[in-house]
């Protein structure tokens, strides 16, 4: 990895030494996991209406999930107020929604996974590194130097945390997609703008926490069934201890998608923005994203399980990311 990449001195009023790359990553960016942002952290109440938030929970027909995608589209739920249709009042909800409902009518709730989409999928999303090198921790954007920071300027724990819950953000799609047979139309400067764009980190930390404890808890289930009967384990064949593993981990990846598309759906529909640009595709697969998961939680995980042992046999890393997440709250 190159260090040589000339750096800027980052404007802080509280530790000197911080060097960022304006081209990888902004200035507001670092100074907002310096702790030297004052816009309050969001709430983690989620902002989607009740009725799809609570679908996300529980689960819901086919059905039941068109019905409250309408609503929110037709609410303007999932639009802001600096998208391009909402400035130039060009198009008003009910044409956005007749000429996207079909396509998320039809979309398929679970293909069999390609292994080689999965693969381009995570490749494309694999963008973060940090490293440490005597006193100063650097972060690597698609393999470039974004920032080198002196070790004390921030957390490196808390650092870590945030980058690993964007990179699961990132894998869940990444995971989902590869379920619904879709890949990735990969930009050439999204990954950067992301970095732009990773705004209220604290905001982003809390809720993280909420969606990595799902996975701790299905974590946890499976360590009990291996103590509670390694005599049976050993018995069991390797299939139906996976499937047994995976319906737990399913659990979890659920509770993990619907955290995500409830409190924190802004950054998700901030990444499709980044990858598709067009407002309009990525509202149609934000919605196809958000029905997906309202019916895989109504199939139950043990449906969906099979599917996941799909895509983590083909290299799927949100696993990892997990993992990960585990290590550093230990």
């Amino acid at each position: 990895m190159d260090f040589t990449m000339p750096l800027t001195e980052l404007p802080s009023h509280t530790f000197s030494g911080a060097m960022y790359n304006p081209d990888l990553i902004h200035a507001n960016t670092l100074n907002a996991l310096l702790g030297e942002e004052s816009e309050p952290a969001e709430k983690e109440e989620s902002s989607l209406p009740q009725d799809l938030a609570e679908l996300l929970d529980e689960g819901g027909t086919h059905e039941q999930a068109m019905a409250a995608l309408e609503k929110a589209v037709l609410s303007g739920t999932f639009l802001d107020d600096d998208d391009f249709v909402v400035k130039t009042n060009s198009e008003n909800p009910q044409a956005i929604w007749n000429d996207i409902k079909n396509d998320i009518s039809n979309a398929p709730v679970l293909t069999r996974v390609d292994p080689k989409l999965v693969e381009q999928n995570v490749d494309s999303f694999r963008i973060f590194e940090i490293t440490e090198e005597d006193d100063r921790m650097h972060l690597f954007i698609n393999g470039a130097l974004a920032a080198d920071l002196p070790l004390g300027a921030i957390s490196k724990t808390d650092f870590e945390k945030i980058i690993v819950f964007i990179q699961g953000v990132l894998d869940s799609i990444s995971l989902a997609f590869a379920l619904l047979g879709i890949g990735v139309a990969k930009g050439k400067t999204w990954a950067t703008d992301l970095a732009d764009n990773l705004k209220r980190p604290k905001s982003w930390l809390s809720t993280a926490k909420s969606a990595f404890g799902k996975f701790t808890s299905a974590y946890a289930k499976y360590k009990r069934y291996l103590a509670d009967s390694p005599e049976e384990t050993k018995k069991a064949r390797k299939q139906d201890a996976a499937t047994k593993a995976m319906d737990l981990l399913a659990s979890a990846y659920l509770g993990f998608v619907g955290v995500i598309l409830k409190t924190a759906w802004r950054i998700v529909k901030m990444v499709l923005t980044l990858i598709f640009g067009n407002i309009r595709e990525v509202l149609r697969l934000l919605c196809q994203l958000t029905k997906a998961a309202i019916e895989w939680a109504g199939m139950g995980a043990a449906k969906l399980a099979f599917a996941i042992i799909d895509a983590i046999l083909a290299a799927i890393a949100v696993w990892d990311d997990v993992a990960k997440w585990k290590e550093l709250k230990s």
